[in-house]
């Protein structure tokens, strides 16, 4: 399942002929190059938008066996940013999931904010933010998977709107310690096949949340990182991360050079929204 929430939809056609492009495993026409199921606000927004159409067709190209809904979910009337909720919109979506005993096991998100979420401009609540990650967590429980893409903006930061200190600030949800977020790669030396290195035509997003703390599955691996880093000009000053946070990405994949059908044309498309739902497929 993918998750779109910012008023943007994706174009039935296009998902097909993706398939016929680009799609080389065997699969059934008029079958697994269709979406299973849509939930949600169905039909609503603007159709053949990059973020959708990334989302679901390499969801579907990577796994077109496997049943795949589209789920949309606006955080108020579409185009109107300016009081626009994206907590709304992930509240309404965890509320559906959870009570939703036959859902999908694996839900890929790839939307996210760098920095405070509780502010002006995402409208976000304490509250809301405290029911979503109550949702999470519960969704966890039930054993369904939540990935989600670390954001493209490196490690953020997020400035103090009272002393006007600043501080790292990675992607939410990605920084849930109910989630997996996932990070991005690249071949090395732009050779398909080659080793997997981070991705440098954007900024991978990563980092160690102020709001979560590091849960216990990770000390082994945070650790080490943080004995082995080289300490030179381009680590963050002293106080700026909490060492004990939660830390992003869980895991990266391929995250440059997609290729997509919009509109019905080839086009391209980079970014850890890509690498979600790769990982996703595979789960």
């Amino acid at each position: 399942m993918v998750l779109e929430v910012m008023g943007q939809t994706m174009n039935v056609d296009d998902l097909a002929q993706f398939f016929n492009k680009h799609v080389k495993t065997p699969f059934t026409a008029g079958t697994d190059d269709h979406v299973y199921k849509f939930v949600g606000e169905d039909g609503a927004g603007v159709t053949g938008a990059g973020e959708p159409l990334l989302d679901i067709e390499w969801m579907k190209g990577m796994a077109p066996k496997v049943l795949t809904e589209f789920w949309l979910f606006e955080g108020g009337a579409p185009g109107d940013f300016a009081h626009w909720n994206f907590c709304h919109a992930l509240l309404n979506w965890t509320t559906t999931a959870l009570a939703d005993d036959d859902g999908p096991l694996v839900h890929s998100v790839s939307y996210g904010y760098q920095g405070s979420i509780v502010d002006s401009e995402f409208h976000c609540s304490p509250p809301e933010v405290d029911g979503i990650e109550d949702n999470l967590a519960k969704l966890a429980a039930k054993g369904v998977t939540i990935v989600v893409s670390s954001g493209d903006s490196g490690s953020g930061y997020a400035v103090n709107a009272t002393t006007g200190a600043w501080s790292i600030a990675p992607a939410w949800p990605a920084s849930s310690p109910w989630v997996t977020a996932v990070g991005s790669t690249r071949f090395a030396h732009e050779t398909v096949g080659a080793a997997e290195v981070a991705s440098t035509y954007f900024g991978g997003g990563g980092g160690f949340s102020v709001d979560f703390d590091r849960p216990g599955y990770q000390d082994a691996a945070v650790s080490h990182y943080l004995k082995k880093a080289p300490r030179g000009a381009k680590w963050p000053p002293a106080g700026s991360f909490p060492e004990s946070g939660r830390a992003t990405p869980d895991v990266a994949t391929l995250g440059e050079g997609f290729r997509v059908v919009m509109a019905g044309r080839d086009a391209e498309n980079d970014g850890t929204s890509g690498s979600a739902p790769i990982f996703g497929a595979i789960v």
